[in-house]
C-alpha cells in the first residue's frame, strides 16, 4: 500500500513538472497568443509520459528493494538500528562515501 502511494505521489509531480514545463516552453515561443496547431504535440506528450511514468517507476524499483532488505534483515532478528547500520555498510562496503564507490 505505502508503494502505490508513493508511486501515485511521484507521478503527480512528475507530471505538475510536466506541465509547468509545457506551459513556459509555450508562453515563451508565442508571446502574442495566437492559437495555432502544435505540429509536435504527439511527440511532446509521449516524451512526458516515458519522464512522467519511467521516473516513478524506478523510483518505486529503489523502494522496493530497500523495502525488500529491510524486511530480510529483520527476519534474521536485527533491531531498527542494526537494519540501517546493515543496509548502509553494505551500500559503502569499504570506501566512506558510496558515491564515490559506485563511480569507481
Amino acid at each position: 500500500m505505502s508503494l502505490a502511494l508513493l508511486f501515485m505521489k511521484l507521478a503527480s509531480l512528475c507530471w505538475l513538472c510536466c506541465c509547468c514545463h509545457h506551459a513556459l516552453v509555450l508562453f515563451r515561443s508565442n508571446t502574442n497568443l495566437s492559437s495555432h496547431r502544435e505540429a509536435t504535440m504527439g511527440k511532446t506528450l509521449i516524451s512526458y509520459s516515458i519522464i512522467s511514468w519511467g521516473y516513478p517507476l524506478i523510483m518505486l524499483g529503489v523502494a522496493a528493494a530497500f523495502k525488500y532488505k529491510e524486511r530480510e534483515l529483520k527476519t534474521n532478528g536485527y533491531t531498527h538500528v542494526q537494519v540501517i547500520a546493515q543496509i548502509v555498510q553494505e551500500l559503502n562496503g569499504d570506501n566512506h562515501c558510496w558515491y564515490v564507490a559506485f563511480f569507481k
